[in-house]
């Protein structure tokens, strides 16, 4: 609670009329609450990144960098660990950035939209989103694991198309970004 306080700049109690007090589910990043806005009365997803994560990945990838660094004197290692780490670091610190997280939810329901319009993305509440918090609609839904076996099929049908054209639109936005850099 003092971490949305923080970062929505108020007490929690101004923006969630209610707020779960414990977390509906976690990951390694940041934990989930279900909410409740206090101006319009919807249902949100309030995800809550976990204390000193950037403080921790950043140790632990300045540890790794500099092995990566000192494998490079082995030429018989063809493996750039620097590069790796590099390239690695820069994604997850992209992810780290919650507002990012929100933009990016807004592009991928565009891009699903005409496609695949079954794909369902939460919308964000930028006003109630910093770095650190990240408020959306909340989605009632089930895990695969529980769909019932005839679905399995179409629902797996979907996500293969869905993650295909990510990373169809990745490609594409790469070796345009390349063309127009020259690179």
């Amino acid at each position: 609670m003092a971490l949305i306080e923080e970062e929505l700049g108020q007490p929690w109690n101004n923006v969630y009329s209610e707020l779960s007090s414990s977390p509906i589910a976690a990951a390694s990043l940041g934990q989930v609450y279900k909410g409740r806005l206090k101006e319009n009365g919807d249902l949100v997803a309030v995800k809550v990144q976990r204390p000193f994560v950037l403080e921790t990945v950043t140790v632990d990838l300045y540890v790794i960098r500099n092995l990566g660094l000192v494998l490079r004197k082995f030429p018989q290692i063809s493996v750039d660990v620097v590069g790796l780490v590099d390239e690695w670091a820069a994604r997850f610190f992209e992810e780290l950035d919650y507002v990012n997280e929100g933009e990016n939810g807004k592009l991928f329901a565009e891009m699903m939209k005409k496609d695949l319009p079954q794909v369902v993305v939460p919308k964000t509440y930028q006003k109630y989103t910093s770095r650190k918090v990240l408020t959306t609609g909340w989605v009632e839904g089930e895990k695969l694991s529980q769909s019932k076996e005839s679905d399995v099929g179409e629902l797996v049908n979907v996500g293969v198309i869905c993650y295909l054209k990510q990373v169809f639109f990745s490609l594409v936005f790469t070796l345009f970004f390349r063309i127009q850099c020259g690179t």
